[in-house]
């Protein structure tokens, strides 16, 4: 019998140039996260290599399963 003892985390870090409202930074110890955009406010960003990189086109939410 084989183990996965693997601690999975999605870390929402802080935006440093917020231009709205926004979710706090917290982290998340789930298996399954989902995020959802406010159409009105939009705004989802992630964070890649220390780069903030702006949303994609119709993205209504990300799905994160780990």
């Amino acid at each position: 019998m084989s183990a996965n003892n693997n601690l999975r985390l999605i870390d929402y870090l802080p935006c440093p140039e917020p231009s709205g409202p926004r979710s706090r930074n917290r982290r998340d110890y789930e298996m399954c996260a989902v995020a959802f955009q406010d159409e009105m406010a939009g705004g989802l960003r992630f964070d890649v290599d220390r780069k903030w990189v702006p949303d994609f086109a119709n993205l209504d939410a990300v799905v994160s399963w780990g």
